[in-house]
């Protein structure tokens, strides 16, 4: 997909999330930002075209950054991580991927147990909600979490803390990339993230 299209097309949510879970791993764990251009996103939007997993995206960008780091060479761009991506990705589908499916659910269990285990008392007012998801995920049932997630946004909407790093990721983007949409998309991912919030649609 080119540029224009990405710019001009309305994706659905799941691309949005998939490209700020990205850019917020790269600055939660290594602590490094930089202007997003819309050439910085077309690479994500591919990566999330292939269906990359992000534990493969996760292992890439986590290598070329050790290797760098050892040069003292500076990431500037997404591209900078390409062709490892591709590398990896590639090494992943010649695997036995049945096998790497049932220990990513294996995690997603243990993240889900985890998180009612230690349930953070600033989302004390989500928890019946919360708990409501849980048990239909025990019992197997259709779950759907958007109503959980726009309460989410509305404790939060006065958060200084989600204020700030929000402003600062719309200023880290290319002016045409600044979009309600990827604003609002960017606040949901920063508090699952913060909150480690798991991922029950697995």
């Amino acid at each position: 997909m080119s540029e224009s299209n990405i710019l001009n097309s309305k994706p659905k949510i799941t691309d949005y999330d998939f490209i700020i879970k990205i850019i917020q791993f790269l600055e939660s764990k290594f602590g490094i930002s930089f202007f997003i251009t819309t050439m910085d996103f077309d690479t994500l939007y591919k990566w999330w075209e292939k269906k990359i997993p992000f534990k493969i995206i996760e292992e890439s960008i986590s290598n070329v950054i050790n290797r760098w780091n050892l040069k003292k060479r500076k990431i500037y761009s997404f591209s900078n991580f390409s062709y490892e991506v591709r590398k990896n990705y590639k090494g992943f589908l010649e695997l036995n991927v049945s096998v790497g499916k049932r220990e990513e659910k294996k995690e997603e269990y243990d993240k889900i147990e985890k998180f009612f285990n230690n349930y953070p008392q600033e989302l004390k007012k989500l928890k019946k909600e919360f708990e409501n998801v849980h048990e239909k995920f025990k019992n197997k049932e259709n779950i759907d979490i958007d109503n959980i997630k726009e309460k989410l946004l509305s404790l939060f909407k006065e958060n200084n803390e989600l204020n700030l790093k929000t402003q600062i990721f719309l200023r880290s983007l290319a002016p045409e990339l600044r979009k309600p949409e990827i604003e609002k998309r960017y606040r949901i991912n920063y508090l699952l993230n913060k909150f480690k919030i798991p991922d029950f649609d697995i």
